[in-house]
């Protein structure tokens, strides 16, 4: 016997949904002409390359070629098979779906749910159950009077669905009673089985709810009291201070983000997101004012986290850690940024006083002083290097090195080369190294870094805005024997070097056997004071921009031109990007398909030129 949703009532689930909606609690929508655009949840960009259209309601993205309804997005994105979507789109949109029995080909219509539903049921009423004991149970007094010396009345903990769990399989006895049984009880980590006998899973504890989107319970955090922490203190009993549901088929702590239900609202409002370590630190903060504020609690920052967070706040909004001032506090971040990093998004970080959490400031100094900190919140990659080297100057060499490669390791995923030098030009200023270096360093995975300090360049006056247009030219104008690598092998082209240097580089190109000191002649050159200029130093000096060695000048020429082309490819996309979405405010979908037929031919380029030079 299997259980199917019937045609009627899926397409009653289809209209019922609007896509538009649907979309923004993954990505915010932006109007354009008759259609919405955002930034697809699919695939990290910064410019919305994804159209929704209404009067279809469906979802075209031009950059990855994602494509579907309103059930194929929230299968993709919360990872669910299909009659679990159709699920969750009927709870969203208030409809209660009957399932039908096929038994040998035939249909009989019940009122059967699956077992998700049933889980979820099960989940609802243990918190029911915890928040009752909280309000009534005389062993819960300690409970009570811990969160009322923490700042939480009756009102905030009844906003986030604050229970207490007893223990003494109270729990477990209620739930059977109700018709839930062993195996849901264990299979959602709310009891165990202890040598047969079904025992609560937690017990003495404060407890948490965590939440999806709709706030229906998936598992809990559970804070022990204090009293209990003393007495396992005094036995020598390692006790956890919380303890969070494993795993279950409801819920993957790698996936959930502790309050997002409620602060995604404010969130958008506001176009900031701020994480916190714990939940009464949120709890805290909700209190005076503050609800764009959410907790990852069981596990360190994932990848899913990170990319959840970013898409509540849009392609311009801010996702801000706030941790906690102790050095572990600061670590946390800094693991943090790494996985913001690696994901291609960026992050702030707001700094608190060692030996306070935002709990504690709130409490002192209200909201005004965890605004002063939020306020003064700085840069990812600035929070990494004043955290990992706080004083470079005073570091071992070696020690210096070991923090640089720790830094590019963060950086190396990023995937945009303009974001990544953007990066790379930071960490150079803070330890005084050359560019060039860091950048072989990030490519070999650890090599060739120079300890020399860097020194100022008086050169950048006179040569191209970029070290490595400049140090590019350099190298081809004092070495024609390098001409063929660069045009031949390399693909580099003019188009690629902003004015008037492209002028420059078609010379070479139509004749790259000219000797360097034939270029002061050329008419280009000598009637453009820059390229003039630029010429007599590069055959004048024997290093380069930033006092770079060119002692192996093949394999820097091969660097920058690498790095050059990189850059071209991402400027073309952009430009095709810009064209598409034109095309598409404007209604001309066959130049739109054109374009993003363009984009996937550059796009397979990119990689064909990234494959044959990764090394």
């Amino acid at each position: 016997m299997a259980k199917f949703i019937g045609d009627d009532q899926l397409r009653r689930v289809k209209e019922a949904v609007d896509l538009v909606d649907l979309m923004g609690d993954y990505a915010p929508p932006q109007k354009a002409g008759a259609q919405f655009r955002v930034c697809c949840p699919f695939h990290q960009e910064r410019s919305p390359s994804c159209y929704i259209y209404p009067d279809q309601q469906t979802y075209h993205c031009f950059g990855c070629g994602a494509h579907g309804d309103a059930i194929t997005l929230v299968r993709e994105q919360e990872g669910l098979e299909f009659v679990d979507a159709v699920e969750f789109l009927a709870r969203r949109a208030g409809i209660q779906l009957v399932f039908e029995e096929k038994y040998a080909g035939s249909h009989k219509k019940g009122p059967s749910k699956s077992e998700r539903e049933n889980l979820l049921a099960l989940m609802k009423f243990a918190t029911e159950f915890y928040q009752k004991s909280l309000l009534y149970e005389a062993s819960a007094e300690e409970a009570r009077t811990y969160l009322k010396g923490r700042g939480i009345n009756r009102e905030l903990a009844q906003q986030f669905g604050l229970g207490y769990a007893p223990g003494r399989g109270l729990l477990a006895q209620a739930a059977r009673q109700k018709g839930f049984t062993p195996p849901q009880l264990i299979a959602t980590n709310l009891a165990m089985d202890r040598d047969g006998r079904l025992g609560d899973r937690f017990y003495q504890r404060i407890m948490f709810p965590i939440c999806d989107r709709f706030g229906q319970t998936l598992a809990f955090s559970g804070r022990a009291l204090p009293s209990v922490e003393q007495r396992a203190k005094a036995e020598g009993r390692s006790l956890g201070k919380y303890i969070n549901s494993s795993d279950t088929p409801l819920y993957s702590k790698s996936d959930v983000v502790w309050n997002l239900h409620q602060a995604r609202s404010a969130a958008r409002k506001e176009r900031r997101l701020v994480i916190m370590e714990g939940p009464t630190d949120v709890m805290a903060a909700a209190q005076h004012g503050i609800q764009a504020c959410v907790a990852v609690l069981g596990t360190a920052l994932t990848a899913q986290h990170a990319r959840q967070m970013a898409n509540v706040v849009g392609g311009n909004g801010q996702v801000v850690l706030l941790f906690d001032g102790d050095a572990a506090g600061q670590n946390n971040a800094v693991k943090a940024v790494t996985t913001f990093l690696a994901c291609g998004l960026s992050c702030r970080v707001a700094v608190m006083e060692e030996g306070h959490d935002p709990a504690e400031l709130l409490a002192e100094k209200g909201r005004s002083g965890l605004d002063m900190i939020l306020s003064n919140d700085r840069s990812d990659i600035d929070h990494m290097l004043r955290t990992l080297a706080p004083l470079p100057h005073v570091m071992e060499p070696r020690q210096r090195i070991e923090v640089v490669d720790k830094i590019l390791a963060a950086l190396r995923p990023i995937a945009d080369e303009d974001v990544r030098a953007s990066y790379l030009d930071e960490v150079a200023t803070w330890f005084k190294l050359e560019v060039g270096r860091l950048l072989r360093r990030l490519r070999d995975g650890g090599e060739g870094l120079d300890e020399r300090p860097q020194q100022v360049d008086e050169s950048a006056e006179c040569g191209p805005p970029s070290t490595q247009e400049d140090v590019a030219l350099h190298l081809l104008v004092r070495y024609p024997d390098l001409r063929p690598l660069a045009f031949d092998d390399l693909g580099l082209e003019p188009h690629l070097l902003p004015q008037p240097w492209d002028k420059l580089l078609s010379i070479l190109i139509a004749e790259p056997d000219m000797h360097p000191t034939d270029l002061l002649n050329q008419d280009a050159i000598r009637g453009n004071t820059s390229l003039s200029t630029a010429v007599h130093r590069w055959l004048r000096d024997e290093m380069g921009r930033g006092q770079l060695s060119l002692d192996n000048p093949s394999a820097l020429l091969r660097d920058m031109a690498i790095y050059l082309k990189r850059k071209g490819f991402a400027v073309e996309l952009d430009r095709v990007d810009a064209e598409r979405e034109q095309a598409q405010r404007e209604g001309d979908f066959a130049l739109a398909m054109r374009l993003f037929q363009e984009r996937k031919d550059l796009a397979a380029q990119q990689r064909a030129f990234g494959e044959t030079h990764s090394k």
